[in-house]
């Protein structure tokens, strides 16, 4: 520190006064306020944050939320790494360069703190990235609590990419792309509404095709079984959806099946009791790009029955080859992908469908 600012002396506030003994001015140093931060993220305040302290904001924001709890993760996976300290050195730069206050407080208008937050994630993902040896790394599920909420979530570690779900309600929280650094999902949830997440399930009755029938992306999930040898896991919930007479028990079986470069989601939905039950279901994916204007789209067939869909992403140079089975109704804005299968449900009997995704470099 001392060889970048030679101008500038770090000392202790005992230490000071030690050296200066002229009488000094009193003065009061007051703690930046909830909505203070408020206003500099772009958050709404809240009515009572008037005078709650800056931690209060922290726990508040899910973006800053995000980020402690990666530098927390990547942190242990650095403190635990043995026989290369040259490893361990350069993944520990990387990991001091996010510890910086503007990733969190912010450093001026949102978009500048938007900024500042990507830097410090792409910062703790390089970090992360140079504990991998290309040679021996194993690609691994574990179920750890990643979030510190109390409640496990199941992490996959690839040899590119991690993706991390969360239990309550079966989504992805964060996805990275670790060979050009950039986590693809972050959270910007509506706390009235659905989060923006990763396959963030949906149901709409025939007769409202814009009004959620459930609200299974609140409800969290079991989980039913995991095996970290084959990478795969299911969960399952049970929630009631609004019927033409009511609402009817429905259950949703959701299986992840990890691969190298290769993600795939299955899903099974039963209707418990009632009448059939005629709609939609949507699995929607909410998406983070660097430059949204360099995004780009095609779908494998008809929007109204696709097989799949490509959006190539020219700032990382990466593309995502979607598909999925059956053939489905697909609409793509940037940010948000949406397929979505036309259903009709009968008790005892199940539906099925699935969603893979291919991640791939473009060099």
């Amino acid at each position: 520190m001392r060889s970048y600012y030679p101008e500038i002396e770090a000392v202790t506030a005992a230490g000071f006064l030690k050296k200066n003994q002229q009488a000094l001015e009193r003065s009061y140093f007051s703690g930046t306020t909830f909505d203070e931060l408020c206003r500099r993220t772009g958050l709404p305040a809240r009515a009572s944050s008037a005078g709650q302290s800056w931690k209060q904001f922290l726990a508040y924001d899910e973006a800053a939320n995000q980020l402690y709890n990666k530098m927390v993760y990547v942190h242990l996976l650095v403190s635990s790494l043995r026989g290369d300290k040259y490893k361990k050195k350069s993944a520990y730069d990387d990991l001091w360069k996010a510890q910086n206050w503007l990733g969190f407080l912010g450093g001026g208008a949102p978009e500048v703190l938007a900024v500042h937050r990507h830097k410090s994630f792409a910062a703790l993902l390089n970090a992360e990235a140079l504990l991998r040896d290309r040679t021996r790394f194993q690609a691994s599920l574990t179920s750890q609590d990643f979030d510190l909420d109390g409640v496990k979530e199941y992490l996959f570690q690839g040899l590119s990419y991690n993706l991390y779900v969360d239990p309550v309600g079966g989504q992805v929280f964060e996805w990275d792309f670790l060979d050009r650094p950039w986590n693809y999902i972050r959270n910007a949830a509506d706390p009235d509404g659905p989060p923006s997440q990763g396959f963030v399930d949906r149901f709409f009755r025939i007769d409202h095709p814009v009004t959620d029938a459930a609200a299974f992306f609140r409800r969290e999930y079991r989980l039913v079984e995991l095996n970290r040898e084959q990478r795969t896991f299911q969960l399952m919930a049970v929630d009631s959806v609004e019927g033409t007479q009511g609402r009817q028990p429905l259950r949703l079986k959701k299986s992840f099946r990890f691969d190298e470069d290769t993600l795939t989601v299955e899903f099974e939905l039963e209707l418990l009791t009632g009448p059939p039950w005629e709609g939609w279901f949507a699995s929607e994916i909410h998406l983070t790009y660097p430059v949204p204007s360099q995004v780009t789209d095609s779908c494998v067939g008809p929007a109204t029955e696709s097989e799949g869909y490509k959006v190539t992403d020219e700032g990382k140079k990466t593309s995502q080859a979607w598909g999925w089975q059956p053939k489905a109704h697909v609409t793509f804005e940037v940010g948000r992908l949406a397929p979505r299968w036309p259903v009709t449900l009968y008790p005892g009997e199940t539906w099925r469908s699935n969603i893979s995704l291919r991640m791939l470099r473009e060099d």
